[in-house]
């Protein structure tokens, strides 16, 4: 069970003077600092890893500000495509049994759970023929991709080459729960896959788009690659890279890079 309360058990010995190193970027070595910062003990509880990876010059009117325009933006969204929203939703209904919505839990900031939600672009089952197609995972980590996913209705293979299957989660956003950008929030099993090193992502709210699909996500084949390019982003943390990465992302949506 993921806890949100946890007692700290990390050996702070060094980190201060090995910090100010790890600020432009993610290479091995960091990584390797990072899995230094948790005792055996600690290893049971990797989330606390989070509490060490902060924004550099960390100021929590940045962090309010980051929410109120999280806020704004997607008020404003909302306004320009709630027709498409409609839209989509009456095609999905129409076209496959089943809700027009995916409710999924995920993990957050701190390892806090929520249910995101996405546009039903899969048929029912997929769940539970997951199973069978592992072993054609097209990534080395711990995230699930497959070019040709059987799992995937029509109108899914539209949405999701576009992105309009994230679309919902502006309802997480306003709720609090995610941000613009972010890093990707995983489902509870691919915590099983996880380094201790690869908890670090969980320092910053999960967000909608990120360094990883503005970056062209379809030529990162491994995860240790996606952790590492959030990781930089959480440390590097600024009003304004938050806003160059949206500015990024309707491009790369068009493109449908990485989409499957």
């Amino acid at each position: 069970m993921i806890s949100t309360i946890l007692t700290p058990a990390i050996n702070f010995e060094n980190v201060e003077t090995q910090s100010e190193s790890m600020l432009t970027g993610a290479n091995g070595a960091q990584c390797a600092f990072l899995e230094s910062c948790l005792s055996p003990k600690t290893q049971q509880s990797p989330f606390l890893i989070t509490h060490l990876v902060q924004p550099r010059d960390f100021k929590m009117i940045q962090w309010a500000t980051k929410r109120v325009l999280d806020f704004a933006l997607t008020i404003f969204g909302l306004s320009f495509i709630i027709g498409l929203l409609v839209l989509v939703g009456l095609i999905i209904q129409k076209t496959s049994d089943g809700p027009i919505f995916f409710k999924q839990e995920r993990i957050g900031l701190h390892g806090k759970r929520f249910f995101m939600y996405k546009f039903r672009s899969m048929y029912t089952d997929a769940e539970e023929r997951l199973e069978e197609l592992l072993e054609n995972n097209e990534t080395n980590g711990a995230m699930f991709k497959m070019e040709n996913d059987p799992r995937v209705t029509a109108i899914g293979r539209f949405i999701r080459k576009y992105s309009i299957d994230e679309f919902p989660q502006l309802i997480n956003v306003l709720k609090g729960e995610m941000s613009l950008v972010g890093p990707r929030p995983p489902i509870e099993r691919e915590l099983m896959s996880y380094e201790p090193w690869h908890y670090a992502r969980f320092a910053a709210l999960p967000g909608m788009t990120g360094a990883w699909q503005t970056g062209g996500r379809s030529s990162i084949k491994s995860f240790d690659d996606v952790v590492k390019l959030d990781y930089q982003y959480i440390r590097s943390w600024s009003l304004w890279k938050d806003l160059v990465i949206l500015f990024k992302t309707p491009k790369a949506v068009l493109d449908a890079r990485g989409a499957s």
